[in-house]
Parts: C-alpha cells; sequence; structure tokens
C-alpha cells in the first residue's frame, strides 16, 4: 500500500483474534464459529511441534493488512465480527483449552500509528477472556524514511 503523496508505503496494521492450542481439531472449532472467512494454522515444522509450550494449530479471523492510523480501528473492526458469537468462543476455548488472544501487527514505513485501545476494544477482550499482543515492525531507515 502507498501514501498517495508518494511511493513510501502507508504504514499497515493487521489484526488477527485467535483460538489456539494443542491437541484439538481446528476444522471442528471454525465449523462450530460459523464466521465467515475463519482460517487454519497448523505447525509443521517437526521441532516445533514437539516443543509442548507452543500451541500446534489455531483458528483465526484476520483484518487487513489495511493503512490505518490507529490501531483501535481494525481492532474493534474485527471485534465487531465476533458480536453475537462471544458465548461460543467461551465454550469453545473452555472445552478445548484453548487461548483467546488478539494480536495487531503494525509494519511502520512513516510516523508511528497510534497504539490506543478503546475502552469498547478492551472490554470485548476481557468478555472473550482474551489475551493482547502488539507487534511493531519499523521499516523505516535510520533517517526516518522507508527502507
Amino acid at each position: 500500500m502507498t501514501n498517495d503523496s508518494s511511493s513510501t508505503p502507508a504504514n499497515e496494521v493487521t489484526c488477527v483474534l485467535s483460538l489456539s492450542g494443542r491437541n484439538f481439531d481446528p476444522d471442528h472449532v471454525a465449523r462450530s464459529l460459523a464466521l465467515p472467512d475463519c482460517r487454519i494454522w497448523r505447525r509443521r515444522s517437526a521441532t516445533i511441534v514437539g516443543a509442548l509450550e507452543l500451541p500446534d494449530a489455531a483458528v483465526e479471523i484476520a483484518k487487513g493488512p489495511l493503512a490505518c492510523v490507529s490501531t483501535d480501528v481494525l481492532a474493534s473492526a474485527l471485534l465487531d465480527e465476533l458480536v453475537g458469537h462471544e458465548d461460543r468462543v467461551l465454550q469453545l476455548a473452555a472445552e478445548h483449552d484453548l487461548m483467546v488472544a488478539l494480536t495487531c501487527l503494525v509494519r511502520v514505513y512513516t510516523e508511528h500509528p497510534s497504539y490506543v485501545f478503546s475502552a469498547k476494544v478492551i472490554s470485548a477482550l476481557a468478555a472473550l477472556n482474551a489475551e493482547l499482543s502488539l507487534d511493531v515492525v519499523d521499516l523505516r531507515d535510520d533517517d526516518g524514511g522507508y527502507l
């Protein structure tokens, strides 16, 4: 994505809500959620699959990457898709011992966007017993310009 004013890419935000864990059927969880655009992720590396502290599968719904000036805009839009499905997310997480998490990946090409999350987003995450992860990748060169 690029800004209209230059060839420097605009900052990009991707938000992913995941239900992850070990020894569960992600296809069943995805079908049970009945949400459009669920994707399933499975670990492929034998070394990592053997690491018991890491999940070996996840069911994810995502928004982005989109040019955004705030992480809250995309996180709020993603969580709005779950309205009416919160109880099902909690039930599946409890039944399959899954971790619920919202991960926001920010790729910074220009000035940093706002990393503030609204009370609405925080409340929605708390209602889902979800963790929050903010991953920031600064892709500017030392002069503050795009690499």
